[in-house]
């Protein structure tokens, strides 16, 4: 059973692919479910550690400023037991202290947060990257299908399998930059 809090992530990832519950099988498991789309975001995942959360300033009359948005670099986060918002020793703010924009990253807080450095744990998901190896696999189903013509009628099934890895390769261009550091000997 999917976690509780890959809701919203599951459901960009099926709006990004089209991707019902059942679009084709293999044996006896119908794909797309739940349970598999969480399965392919947890390979693009980012383990979030203690990053800094940035403070903008919001300008209220009189030259007045407040510090109540936070931004994180990170987006499509999970929600739930999985994301909090600490401050610099550690302590978690709790929800009921501002407003999550999980797909942005953003924090709204209910009071000013001047002066205070904020932290957030938690994991963030690469949805398009997600998406395009969730289309990528299911080309490969497809790939199986093949053109017929019969009764004086044509049949593209191919078509489908060549639809699947254009749209894949679109995602692709819009998921994250993967960077790796090089070890050498010295």
């Amino acid at each position: 059973m999917s976690r509780a809090g890959m809701a919203d992530n599951i459901q960009r990832v099926r709006s990004l692919t089209f991707a019902g519950t059942a679009e084709y099988a293999l044996g006896t498991a119908n794909y797309w479910d739940a349970d598999q789309i969480e399965q392919v975001l947890d390979r693009h995942r980012v383990d979030v550690v203690r990053h800094h959360l940035y403070s903008e300033a919001t300008y209220i009359g009189g030259g007045s400023v407040t510090y109540v948005l936070h931004r994180s670099q990170y987006c499509n986060l999970e929600s739930g037991t999985a994301l909090v918002v600490e401050d610099s020793v550690g302590d978690d703010r709790g929800t009921a202290t501002y407003a999550a924009d999980l797909q942005r990253g953003d924090f709204t807080f209910t009071t000013d947060q001047a002066g205070t450095v904020l932290y957030l744990p938690g994991r963030s998901y690469d949805t398009n990257a997600a998406a395009a190896e969730l289309l990528e696999e299911w080309a490969a189903s497809e790939s199986r299908s093949f053109d017929f013509q019969t009764d004086g009628q044509s049949f593209s099934r191919s078509q489908k399998a060549q639809g699947l890895r254009d749209q894949a390769r679109l995602l692709r261009k819009r998921s994250r930059v993967k960077t790796k550091r090089l070890l050498t000997d010295r």
